[in-house]
């Protein structure tokens, strides 16, 4: 996030030079690099893009350049096709994220965070934004910052920023008069002050006036949920124009009257920064709650029994309710709003029955549609939490069979876990075992396969789940469930990179998960030796591996993104050496 908030200013200098002068595929390089590095905080960058759009938009309004106007089209499409390609690493996972799950749907679980702004474009004028103040480690909510938001120093402090501002407009307004001129500057100005407006109306999420503007583009654009938290999105985009019409109007003022303006708004908030309040913020007994919060007793207690469970199964713990982030209450009362903090530091990964895109659509729906499948072990699940920490009156709640029993019991929470356990992976009419290797990729070894064997996965079903046939190593040793060696990279994922998967259609399990009919006549007649282990009684032992292929594409766009830059960045160095030497 700081290299983002740092290379702003300087993306914009070099989105300009590229956009209004002279073409220059430098600057044009310049821009689109500095755009990507921008886009791997994702959460931001999506504002800055809609700020460059309305900046263009009104500059090139102000210009009524018809020839201005064309290369701005030819330079922008130039611009995008290299951004594009740049930045193929981080805009291929956020768009299929996107697109392939099922964000912004409603969801009783699920707060649209705007929804909770108040005080309208008056809050957002004095630049009292609701959460995620960065200026420490751990993101800090605006309750605890109230003494500071409502202090006169603050409030004047602001008040003064702006006049200095409408101050320096006046003396734009008779330094351009004076001359009979209409300055760039004023272009310039014009735009930044319409990306301040923009940013000011959005940023109030759907509050009046006009709050169903904000709102039919949420529910109707595409992406345009990713600005769900209005204030703090727009909020960026808001500091930055004033930030740069600051800059703009210092050409208006004597360089000691304005530097004593911007001191004296600085020395207003020296008491709150030294004694730490607009820095960490306080908080407020039974009023104001803080995000960031210690564990509690009964959530310490809670981990290390899960932490201290010293087995080789892999599966998953249900919560019920299926809130994963909302506002939690410990022991005493007090409160915290956010994610939930137990799934951060459980060693098992946690689901939600929840529809909202953090979980399968179709595991949703066996969970919520079929009362019967917790009864019947349908699902990889090693316990059940039912959680008193947070409530949800329109949430599914699960009804726990009386197969399960209590594994784990304190004030806030209740562990079941059942004596029948249903593992990740599966292989019929064969012996088998398997190791999850990453949250994308499971190892399986099946062993004396004489005609067929079905192997099921009972992670949600996905066409991109595909079947990989390894050489034989022989080094799964183990019996059933070998202990997961979760990695985050492997240099094997790039080897297979080129390689094929099965030509075997991946058929829905029980409703959400995934198989493959594995035959030995295809692997024989497919695969050298090298690739199965032929067995006395003429049975085939072979190495199987499920893959989850948007990784594969996932490495193909950092490969897109390395080449490309690398490509680019050469022929801006070099370009006119490498044209002189082949037409001089």
């Amino acid at each position: 996030s700081a290299l983002t908030y740092s290379l702003t200013p300087l993306s914009l200098y070099y989105w300009h030079k590229a956009m209004f002068e002279d073409y220059n595929l430098k600057h044009i390089y310049y821009s689109a690099l500095t755009l990507m590095l921008m886009s791997f905080t994702f959460w931001l960058f999506p504002s800055f893009l809609l700020f460059l759009g309305v900046y263009s938009v009104v500059y090139m309004f102000q210009l009524r350049s018809k020839s201005r106007t064309l290369a701005f089209i030819k330079n922008s499409l130039l611009l995008g096709l290299i951004f594009v390609l740049f930045a193929a690493v981080t805009l291929f996972p956020v768009i299929f994220e996107y697109s392939y799950a099922r964000v912004g749907t409603d969801d009783p679980s699920a707060l649209r965070n705007f929804g909770n702004l108040s005080g309208g474009i008056w809050y957002q004028f004095l630049m009292i934004f609701s959460w995620g103040i960065y200026n420490v480690w751990f993101p800090r909510n605006m309750f605890s910052y109230a003494s500071y938001y409502f202090s006169q120093a603050y409030l004047i402090g602001i008040f003064l920023m702006y006049s200095v501002i409408f101050v320096g407009f006046y003396l734009h307004k008779k330094f351009t008069k004076k001359l009979s001129v209409s300055s760039i500057y004023t272009i310039s100005i014009v735009s930044l002050v319409s990306t301040f407006l923009v940013s000011l109306f959005l940023a109030k999420g759907s509050q009046p006036p006009l709050g169903w503007i904000f709102l039919y583009l949420y529910d109707n654009v595409p992406f345009f949920s990713v600005f769900r938290t209005s204030d703090m999105r727009f909020g960026y985009t808001i500091i930055f124009s004033l930030l740069v019409l600051l800059l703009l109007m210092s050409k208006y003022y004597k360089s000691f009257t304005f530097a004593v303006c911007l001191l004296f708004i600085i020395f207003l908030q020296t008491p709150y920064l030294f004694n730490g309040v607009a820095l960490r913020g306080e908080n407020i007994e039974s009023k104001y709650v803080d995000r960031v919060t210690s564990f509690s007793t009964s959530q310490q207690e809670l981990l290390d029994y899960l932490n201290s469970q010293n087995n080789n199964r892999f599966g998953f713990i249900l919560n019920t309710p299926g809130i994963y982030s909302g506002a939690y209450t410990t022991e005493d009362m007090s409160m915290y709003i956010g994610s939930d903090l137990v799934a951060k530091y459980s060693p098992l990964p946690f689901i939600y029955a929840s529809n909202s895109g953090w979980i399968n659509p179709d595991v949703y729906a066996a969970l919520t549609e079929n009362d019967n499948a917790l009864l019947h072990n349908e699902f990889p699940l090693l316990y059940i939490l039912d959680r008193r920490d947070i409530s949800c009156p329109n949430c599914m709640i699960a009804q726990i069979p009386e197969t399960w029993s209590i594994a784990f019991k304190n004030n806030l929470y209740t562990l079941y876990e059942s004596s029948i356990y249903k593992p990740l992976v599966y292989a019929s009419d064969t012996e088998f075992s398997f190791k999850v290797l990453s949250p994308v990729k499971v190892k399986i070894r099946l062993q004396s396969i004489k005609d067929f064997s079905t192997v099921s996965l009972l992670f949600g079903h996905s066409r991109y789940w595909k079947a990989y046939i390894l050489p034989y190593s022989g080094d799964l040793d183990c019996n059933n469930e070998c202990p997961s060696s979760i990695s985050v990279l492997d240099i094997n994922d790039f080897v297979a990179l080129s390689s094929s998967p099965l030509n075997i259609e991946n058929v829905k399990f029980q409703g959400y998960g995934n198989s493959w009919k594995i035959s030995k006549e295809d692997i024989t007649s497919t695969y050298s030796e090298r690739y199965y282990k032929l067995n006395n009684d003429n049975s085939l032992d072979v190495d199987v591996v499920l893959y989850l292929n948007t990784q594969k594409y996932f490495y193909y766009s950092f490969i897109v993104s390395l080449v490309s830059i690398i490509i680019m960045s050469v022929y801006v160095k070099f370009g006119h050496k490498l044209k002189y030497v082949l037409f001089k």
